[in-house]
């Protein structure tokens, strides 16, 4: 998974936004790699600016549609936040992925324990 903070793949449409410690964060920017079966989608807020966080999302094109339990690397690979402060990565939580990789259209819920305690939730429904 990328961790600079250079935007690769196709830019996308769609919503993407996480709430941390209560704040939500709206993307302006998102992406959309495909690693083999893996697809990357990475969501930007404050795009090129002095605020600027990335929250990415490494998963199997085939997850399958009921909630489940994070546990990499499974069906949902890895899931990282970056901000000035450093990077953090999810350790444990529950997600629910929806993915078409026919009209390329994906949504994806979690509610995610990350490194250091910090505890984020996302949605994002986004296509190509």
């Amino acid at each position: 998974m990328s961790t600079d903070k250079t935007p690769r793949g196709t830019k996308s449409s769609g919503h993407f936004e996480w709430t941390i410690k209560g704040e939500k964060f709206y993307t302006d920017q998102i992406y959309i790699w495909h690693e083999g079966p893996n697809i990357q989608i990475n969501g930007y807020f404050d795009f090129a600016g002095p605020n600027q966080k990335i929250m990415t999302v490494l998963i199997d094109r085939d997850t399958p549609g009921e909630e489940q339990t994070f546990d990499p690397p499974t069906w949902l690979k890895e899931v990282s936040y970056q901000a000035d402060s450093g990077s953090a990565y999810a350790i444990t939580g529950k997600y629910t992925a929806t993915l078409n990789k026919h009209t390329k259209q994906y949504k994806l819920s979690f509610d995610l324990l990350f490194g250091g305690g910090l505890s984020i939730q996302c949605k994002l429904d986004v296509s190509e």
